[in-house]
């Protein structure tokens, strides 16, 4: 029991560290160097003219991530973090001012590490606490913190400005220290034997570089190693930097706050954060000099791919195969544990697996397929290596079902009726045989008039109550009948069917079943009769022609609507459009100015509209007008004279 207890607490721990970044929380220049100014700061790698840089000493950590050890914890921490493979040596800081206020922050920087043939390591003296910084950790800093000690992220508000706004939490991770006195004694930079060790980390490809090691500018035999290489050659260089949360005056009193409590408790005190060896411009306020440790480790990371999605038929467990790729230059013990959504901590599936070095394996997994998705993380990690990146240890999967295919049928898939009169269809549901297990599924019919109604499913042959989910074994159908009443206008019947415990059909294009249903209307009887006011006119004179309509007691209860069309031989023709209910009767009237001589006919018919007439021979209707020209004398002749006088 103890045993899986710790496996689930670093199950916990080992997917949420995140990726180690340098903490830019100064700013580092890939070139430059110095002139003159304190003697200490001749011994600059390279030269820039007029520029000054000011160097002290500070704390590097080696280490070789492959060496990491979880243990339990001591205290209120249940784990503890600790690397086996350290080297601790002194490096250079170098510092050149330039940003806006050099009183309160030491602008840009560079790390170097001088090669010393003579140097010799200071022995260790036991095992203490160092933070090591992890980016992107505060996401998970509150559930982490319950399990291992975290330092949370620093940032400096000082008039406005914020300092170190990007800066990262850190762990406290044990590891094997000297001596204060040892460690403060102990020369800078790297002997031989550590230069050679590291060479393939951190050897320049500059190419005035002697074996990767970068001369110095001052014409002396000093050679260094640049922390920037690192990452040119597999490796990654970050650092931590240790600054008050309000005036700066105040870092010696963080760094001397901060384990391995290596720092005098004093604004000039120094030691391991802050370091040793000053150039003079610090040593001016030495209060304000932050506390830093850098880091160097080689790049080591475990990824997973595989499927994001497991389909299978439910009850089966359904395999599927991942890929584990080891970045790091030696094999790697690993073992795999899955999550499933909602739990709280891995479950251990797969143990004492092995990926050789910058290769892959293949790893088989088996799902159990149930009636309902769900969602599962499959996680690796090695308890032997601390990685630069946590995020691509795992793979979200999705487990579900093979989606039911269900299926609906109507007929027929036309129905005509009068109005109010009740017809009746046949709907048929199935479940495809293609599908390999029983399921059950929702039946259920409407009626779509003007809306969406629930309609009664009577079973027929036999077939389940549908009140409830009907459960189909593979290749099965149900029949039922569905009864509606005719409506004014055409409306519809629809079938549906949905799988029940799942939201997938395979093909959903025939869930679903419509069928028409179309209004047929009986007969009515449309009449016309056509009538003038006068029978003859003068020449010149108007007539008003009437035509009556009128609807017979048969046909559809509603009003239908009639077409009327008045034709006058003497040019013209005047239409109306009625709407007359049963026994329903309707006058019309045009008045006509006739002239000529003759006989004019008018000629009325009435049609009803989207319903048969059950008497055509009754639809027209005439009346003749005749017409008269008067038959006036002739002027007599009177006689008259005209006289021309000239």
């Amino acid at each position: 029991m103890r045993r899986k207890a710790f496996f689930g607490a670093f199950l916990f721990l080992s997917f949420f560290l995140l990726l180690m970044t340098v903490t830019p929380a100064l700013a580092f220049e890939g070139g430059g160097g110095a002139s003159q100014g304190d003697p200490r700061d001749s011994r600059a790698p390279r030269s820039e003219e007029g520029v000054t840089w000011y160097v002290r000493a500070v704390p590097v950590l080696l280490y070789n991530p492959g060496s990491l050890e979880i243990t339990k914890g001591q205290g209120a921490w249940p784990l503890a973090l600790k690397f086996r493979d350290v080297d601790l040596v002194w490096g250079e800081l170098w510092t050149k001012p330039g940003w806006a206020r050099e009183e309160t922050r030491f602008g840009l920087n560079q790390l170097y590490i001088p090669i010393d043939p003579g140097m010799s390591p200071a022995p260790p003296s036991g095992d203490k606490e160092i933070l090591v910084p992890a980016g992107g950790l505060e996401e998970y800093q509150e559930k982490l913190s319950q399990w291992v000690h975290i330092r949370p992220q620093v940032r400096v508000i000082e008039g406005g400005t914020v300092w170190a706004s990007d800066a990262s939490s850190a762990f406290y991770v044990s590891v094997p220290l000297p001596s204060r006195e040892d460690f403060l004694a102990q020369a800078a930079g790297m002997n031989e034997a550590l230069a050679e060790k590291w060479k393939v980390y951190l050897a320049s490809d500059d190419p005035n570089a002697d074996n990767g090691r970068i001369p110095s500018a001052d014409g002396s035999n000093r050679k260094y190693y640049r922390a920037l290489d690192a990452f040119k050659r597999g490796a990654t260089y970050y650092y931590h930097l240790l600054l008050n949360p309000g005036p700066q005056s105040g870092n010696w009193a963080v760094a001397a706050e901060i384990t391995p409590y290596y720092d005098e408790p004093s604004p000039d005190g120094k030691g391991f954060y802050r370091g040793k060896d000053w150039a003079q411009h610090l040593e001016t306020s030495p209060g304000m000099v932050p506390g830093f440790i850098g880091a160097i480790t080689p790049w080591a990371n475990l990824k997973l791919e595989g499927p994001t999605e497991v389909v299978g038929v439910p009850g089966e467990e359904k395999e599927a195969q991942f890929t584990v790729t080891c970045e790091y230059s030696y094999p790697l013990n690993f073992n795999v544990g899955t999550m499933r959504e909602g739990e709280q901590a891995y479950t251990k599936v797969r143990e004492g697996l092995q990926v050789p070095a910058w290769g892959k394996v293949p790893v088989t997994l088996k799902f159990k397929i149930e009636d309902r998705p769900y969602r599962v993380r499959v996680g690796i990690f090695s308890l032997g290596v601390f990685e630069e990146d946590y995020k691509d240890n795992d793979v979200d999967v999705v487990v579900k079902p093979v989606p039911p295919d269900f299926y609906a049928r109507i007929e027929p898939d036309r129905a005509e009726g009068e109005p109010g009169e009740e017809v009746s269809f046949t709907v048929t549901y199935g479940l495809k045989p293609e599908y390999p297990v029983p399921w059950k599924g929702l039946l259920r019919a409407f009626h779509v008039a003007g809306g969406e109604h629930p309609v009664a499913l009577e079973p027929l042959d036999g077939a389940p109550d549908p009140g409830g989910p009907v459960e189909f074994q593979p290749g099965q159908e149900y029949r039922y009948r569905v009864r509606v009443h005719v409506q004014e206008s055409a409306s519809e019947v629809v079938a549906k069917v949905n799988p029940v415990d799942t939201s997938e059909d395979a093909d959903w294009s025939d869930n679903r079943a419509v069928a028409r249903v179309e209004p047929v209307y009986p007969c009515t009887d449309i009449s016309v009769e056509v009538w003038a006011d006068e029978v003859g006119v003068d020449s010149g004179g108007s007539v008003t022609v009437f035509v009556v309509v009128r609807r017979g007691y048969d046909g559809p209860s509603r009003e239908v609507p009639v077409d009327v069309k008045l034709t006058s031989g003497a040019g013209g023709t005047k239409t109306w459009v009625l709407s007359l209910p049963k026994g329903g009767k309707a006058s019309l009237e045009a008045t006509y100015t006739l002239t000529g001589n003759g006989t004019v006919v008018f000629t009325g018919e009435a049609w009803p509209r989207g319903v048969e007439d059950c008497v055509p021979g009754n639809n027209r209707g005439r009346v003749s007008v005749t017409v008269e020209e008067l038959d006036l004398p002739e002027p007599e002749d009177r006689g008259i004279f005209v006289r021309l006088i000239s």
